[in-house]
């Protein structure tokens, strides 16, 4: 794969040369020339490709987890529950809450269910976030399907650290109001 990703870089770099004495368009294709080769001199010396690839990583990290809202009340905890309304124990749903105020599920406190990692913090949050980032998608609905059972949730959103209930309005398709 990344001979084939070197070897078109190349042909762009390549066409790119060609344009410029084609078409006579020398800044703009000098430019983008510089553009180009820039880079690589760049990671030629002092090998900062070690550098480059931990500061993307921890940059992507920082930005995945500053997606996810904190708690109004206690500014701690990230991670929120509603309880499903149709069981006669009350079993707390996990979920984060994004920054456009969608809801993320991430399951009954279970062992085979990633709200364990989050509600026992078992790493930092930007590296749960990271880690389980492709499952963390918005949920639109009011409730879950265990076993075949159609469960659905309580109105009402709380914080799992301090219990506070942060929502101001009933919860619908998925949007929690703060």
């Amino acid at each position: 794969m990344f001979s084939g990703a070197k070897w078109m870089l190349r042909f762009i770099f390549l066409l790119t040369i060609y344009n410029m004495f084609r078409y006579g368009s020398y800044l703009d294709n000098g430019i983008a020339l510089f553009g180009q080769i820039l880079p690589m001199i760049i990671l030629k010396i002092n090998h900062n490709k070690e550098k480059l690839g931990f500061r993307l990583d921890t940059w992507f990290r920082k930005k995945r987890a500053s997606r996810f809202l904190s708690c109004p009340q206690c500014n701690e905890s990230k991670v929120f529950f509603r309880e499903v309304s149709d069981v006669d124990s009350s079993t707390p749903c996990y979920f984060l809450i994004t920054d456009q105020h969608q809801q993320v599920y991430l399951g009954i406190y279970d062992y085979d269910q990633i709200a364990r990692d989050f509600i026992e913090e078992v790493s930092s949050f930007e590296k749960l976030v990271s880690h389980y980032y492709p499952h963390l998608q918005p949920n639109e609905s009011s409730g879950i399907l265990v076993e075949g059972e159609q469960l659905n949730f309580d109105d009402n959103c709380y914080c799992a650290k301090c219990s506070a209930q942060i929502n101001n309005t009933p919860i619908q398709y998925g949007f929690v109001d703060f």
